[in-house]
């Protein structure tokens, strides 16, 4: 095994520990304020003016500053200030990118969750991170997820990859 066999490996467990650290530290949301919920959809909204919950279908978005989620179909409880999306759901923010097929997102309380996942954190330099799981629980910035798959490979079939049983 040459140096080069070594200098990878050292790349990928500086790797792991940088995504560790940003997947640790990351916010989806911010600070609750007086910043407005912009809610938008091709096929339609529904609101329910006793219950303040909207329903919307078909290619919807929510905007609430640099937090978008997008999905085919959503569930808005204004009261609450929670979405609850399904289908192709996209969730993302400055630097990170979750997607998924189901999400629940709190924007007073800044939890999520998810089953599966798939995300991107992304890097002014280039060096995307990419990973995949399930059970992601996001609280107030601190994520867990389990059976977790780190890559900084793009490839559709990724040259390597590291899994771990739970990530916090």
């Amino acid at each position: 095994m040459g140096q080069n066999y070594f200098r990878k490996i050292g790349c990928l467990f500086s790797g792991l520990f940088l995504l560790i650290i940003l997947f640790s530290y990351h916010v989806l949301a911010e600070e609750i304020t007086d910043q407005e919920i912009l809610l938008e959809a091709q096929g339609g909204i529904d609101y329910n003016l006793d219950t303040g919950v909207s329903t919307a279908k078909k290619k919807v978005k929510v905007t609430r500053g640099k937090v978008v989620i997008e999905a085919e179909a959503v569930i808005y409880d204004s009261i609450k200030k929670s979405v609850t999306a399904s289908g192709g759901v996209k969730l993302q923010n400055e630097e990170i990118i979750y997607r998924g097929e189901q999400l629940f997102y709190n924007f007073r309380e800044k939890k999520a969750t998810s089953e599966k996942f798939q995300a991107v954190i992304q890097s002014a330099e280039d060096r995307d991170v990419y990973l995949g799981g399930s059970n992601l629980q996001i609280n107030d910035g601190e994520a867990t997820g389990e059976n977790v798959v780190f890559t900084r490979c793009a490839n559709e079939h990724i040259d390597y990859h590291f899994t771990a049983r739970k990530v916090v």
